[in-house]
């Protein structure tokens, strides 16, 4: 993938075991795989949606994020609240961990 590559609903993104990509939510969110990602980008506009199969995950929601923002995994689906960093692990099995890395309680799980 190039950098600025725009992405739409239906797209794939896959990381290697070095590499890392950062996305650009509308709204001014992010989110960032790491570590053997992929991801499924089930919706882009006007909700975000994505579903991470296996890998390390990083959602920050700025303050100013407006509109839905949602990542499933295999066993939940995790909505961050605005100004908030959620890290979401998933390993091969499935096996989901979801930790509250920034920012106030909320959202859901």
């Amino acid at each position: 993938m190039k950098q600025s590559t725009a992405i739409l609903g239906g797209d794939s993104l896959q990381v290697g075991k070095e590499g890392c990509i950062e996305v650009s939510v509308p709204g001014g969110s992010f989110l960032r795989l790491a570590r053997d990602g992929e991801v499924e980008v089930v919706s882009y506009e006007p909700s975000v949606v994505f579903r991470g199969s296996t890998g390390s995950f990083y959602i920050q929601r700025l303050a100013r994020g407006r509109g839905e923002l949602m990542f499933e995994s295999p066993l939940c689906k995790v909505a961050p609240t605005p100004d908030s960093m959620v890290r979401v692990d998933i390993l091969a099995n499935g096996t989901t961990t979801v930790y509250r890395t920034v920012g106030p309680r909320g959202g859901s799980v």
